[in-house]
């Protein structure tokens, strides 16, 4: 007998390492049960065809292991024809994941306290319907490696930054099937995530404002070709929507005169991850933000050219009532109005979320954190000051302010 291991009650021998053991010509299945790294239940091996397959008992004394693996064997006889359960397969355990209103996850985190949006819900559910159920959707959960993960996600033809969030996605239904000893460890965390290649967002400043929205209605429409794109794009730069909350606008939320003032009511957008539905904002909650007087004109100078002008309808609609604009026609107009306009966009990554990020950077300056988190409709200042950009002219005023003082502690000569 070979130090160190002992005869089981069942005949076989076994030890705390993987017994290599072939399977048997016929007659009963010998049982070797073992423990793997941090777990203290007993795993036995099990066969499908020639694949050798670690199974949880889910019992952590060796008695009631061996009862465990027993009756799971004789599950599989009489079920599988000997084969072993091949385990709950993905698309079953992840059939209501992200769904709103039937997610156990999504219930977990909002009896914990924590925030999660609707519309971050939606983009969640597409990426498993999109990407990951129709590769791994009809395999046993427990069947799926962290190598064939990783590679497919290396392997797929998106972005890195979607790419990240189809590994969170991926991470939080592979930890809720550990949570639910479905298997014994995520295989989403034995691999990185995707780094992110993409380049920074620089702001429009006032000088390229400028040359985009001149005064003059004629030059106006030269550098944007359509009344309905001049005014979709003034509105951007000058309230600092995101580009699916400007198409989501309908008449009814143009709010005022209240004191003079006007006003637009930020209370849905149209989703990124689901084409043109139009759902809830990002952050999932309403918020009001001021309308400066020149973007109002531009609105109420496109309103009867506008096909649908009822308070019900989009502001900025495609070709039909009802439905909102594609991303795309946005980012290719940008790219001819720049041209058109003289805005270079050597040196920089000018985008069409670049009128959020000049929106932040400038209102920085002038109004009160509390107040600019309301308006952007950003979680927190963290979030925030990834739109904030040093201007030049903001350096020199503060590098001025300071000249007293490196004035005191230079010698003097």
């Amino acid at each position: 007998m070979a130090k160190g291991n002992k005869k089981g009650e069942n005949g076989t021998y076994t030890n705390n390492s993987h017994q290599k053991l072939g399977r048997p010509p016929g007659g009963r299945q010998k049982i070797a049960l073992f423990r793997r790294n941090g777990s203290r239940a007993y795993y036995f091996y099990t066969y499908q065809g020639d694949k050798r397959i670690a199974k949880s008992t889910g019992k952590s004394t060796k008695e009631e292991a061996l009862d465990a693996a027993r009756a799971i064997l004789a599950r599989d006889q009489a079920v599988y024809g000997g084969q072993p359960d091949p385990g709950m397969l993905l698309r079953d355990f992840a059939a209501d994941y992200f769904l709103w209103g039937k997610c156990p996850w999504i219930a977990s985190r909002e009896a914990s306290g924590h925030s999660f949006s609707q519309g971050s819900a939606a983009s969640r559910r597409s990426q498993l319907t999109t990407w990951v159920l129709p590769k791994f959707g009809k395999r046993p959960i427990a069947d799926i490696s962290a190598l064939e993960l990783r590679n497919w996600i290396n392997g797929i033809s998106l972005s890195s930054q979607s790419k990240r969030h189809l590994y969170y996605t991926l991470k939080i239904v592979f930890d809720e099937a550990v949570l639910a000893k479905l298997i014994d460890r995520n295989p989403v965390k034995d691999f990185g995530l995707v780094k992110l290649t993409r380049k920074e967002r620089d702001p429009f400043l006032l000088s390229d404002l400028a040359l985009l929205f001149p005064d003059d209605t004629a030059k106006l429409l030269t550098v944007w070709g359509h009344a309905q794109y001049a005014t979709l794009f003034m509105i951007l730069a000058a309230c600092g929507l995101r580009s699916g909350e400007a198409r989501a606008l309908c008449w009814k939320h143009i709010l005022g005169p209240i004191n003079g003032r006007y006003f637009l009511l930020i209370e849905q957008a149209v989703k990124f991850a689901t084409g043109r539905r139009i759902g809830m904002t990002k952050a999932g909650k309403a918020r009001p933000v001021y309308l400066p007087e020149r973007a109002r004109g531009a609105l109420e100078w496109w309103r009867p050219y506008c096909p649908w002008s009822e308070p019900s309808d989009l502001i900025f609609p495609s070709e039909t009532r009802g439905a909102p604009m594609g991303d795309q026609s946005l980012r290719d107009r940008l790219r001819g109005a720049m041209k058109r306009a003289g805005v270079s966009g050597e040196g920089r990554n000018l985008v069409v979320h670049s009128f959020r990020h000049g929106y932040v950077t400038r209102s920085k300056r002038a109004v009160p954190a509390d107040l600019l988190l309301l308006m952007a409709g950003h979680a927190d200042e963290k979030v925030q000051a990834g739109y904030v950009h040093p201007l030049l002219e903001d350096q020199l005023a503060q590098i001025g302010e300071a000249a007293g003082t490196i004035e005191a502690i230079w010698p003097k000569v």
